[in-house]
């Protein structure tokens, strides 16, 4: 079973030109605007152009914002080592699956549920079990094999574990 990348949860550019355009602020303004032109008080609508540099300010800046955590999340994209069919790989966490071999070193996330095959890993698992003590996880007998759930993440040691299930997409 493949997963597919998670998207980013950052807003699409028609959102931020909506969430900056359509403001009750904005609505307000206008209503304001609208009644200076019908009795002819052009001299009070200096304050149309500062509103409108405020939208545009306020639409420069998100839309800024919003290349940068494009940006970031590329760079923040990891990978797992696994091994497939044989080979060793180095792929994106959203690409692992099931039967995958995943080779878990220190500091790596923890990316499907797994069993051990080889090695053992010390896990934190805290925010899973609420269980504040880092957890040792060693290779087992068939009938017991020791369990490591996603999203944990790897403290020292070294290990080879068998990926038993992805996270839904």
């Amino acid at each position: 079973m493949k997963r597919k990348a998670s998207e980013t949860a950052a807003k699409t550019t028609g959102q931020i030109l909506r969430d900056n355009i359509c403001t009750l602020f904005n609505l307000l303004n206008l209503l304001i605007a609208i009644a200076l032109i019908f009795v002819h008080a052009w001299s009070n609508l200096f304050f149309v152009p500062v509103v409108a540099l405020n939208t545009i300010i306020g639409i420069a800046q998100e839309l800024k914002a919003k290349r940068l955590i494009e940006k970031l999340t590329l760079l923040s994209q990891s990978n797992a080592k696994i091994e497939r069919n044989g080979e060793l790989r180095s792929v994106p966490i959203a690409e692992v699956q099931e039967q995958d071999i995943l080779l878990l070193e220190s500091g790596n996330q923890i990316c499907a549920d797994a069993v051990v095959t080889d090695g053992g890993i010390e896990v934190n698992e805290s925010l899973l079990t609420g269980e504040s003590d880092v957890s040792t996880k060693r290779q087992a007998i068939p009938c017991c094999p020791a369990v490591l759930l996603s999203a944990a993440p790897a403290v020292p040691l070294s290990s080879v574990w068998a990926v038993t299930a992805t996270p839904p997409s």
